[in-house]
């Protein structure tokens, strides 16, 4: 094998089912036989810690017994208390944020401002030509009234 274990080998090795190819492996190379002494220690501790736990006397368990009955005991109804008031802070914040939330001041101009310019659009869409040809326009009328005057004075002749 030249490869280091993997996790299912090193759990294979620890449960006691590996093959012998793993045991060759562990025997050879120091880095995995490092790792698998580690691992041992770590179960061999939890295992200890367990024994120890479990052999404490009677009056620990008791104790024990005991102080899970009045936390099941104690009412539930204080963390609900501190959403409520969680919840009653943070409107109370947007309601203040929402009235003193500056009012605008330029209706009353706005209001003018459109008024002026619904107008000009009106007398816009009520003019026979564009105001950009207005300037023809007026040309166009001044050279018409030229034409009829001087039209005029050439019948009276």
């Amino acid at each position: 094998m030249n490869a280091h274990l993997n996790e299912q080998q090193f759990g294979e090795l620890i449960l006691g089912t590996g093959n012998e190819e793993i045991a060759r492996h562990i025997e050879a190379c120091d880095l995995c036989r490092a790792e698998a002494d580690s691992v041992r220690t770590a179960i061999s501790a939890c295992r200890q810690l367990a024994n120890n736990t479990a052999a404490r006397d009677e009056i620990f368990w008791a104790r024990q017994r005991l102080a899970v009955r009045q936390r099941l005991a104690r009412p539930r109804f204080v963390p609900h208390v501190r959403w409520v008031a969680t919840a009653a802070m943070v409107l109370v914040v947007s309601a203040a944020f929402l009235l003193t939330r500056p009012q605008p001041v330029q209706r009353a101009n706005d209001d003018a401002a459109d008024d002026v310019l619904l107008q000009q659009v009106q007398s816009d869409i009520e003019r026979d030509y564009p105001a950009a040809l207005a300037p023809a326009v007026l040309i166009d009328e001044e050279r018409n009234s030229a034409l009829s005057a001087g039209a005029g004075q050439s019948s009276n002749h």
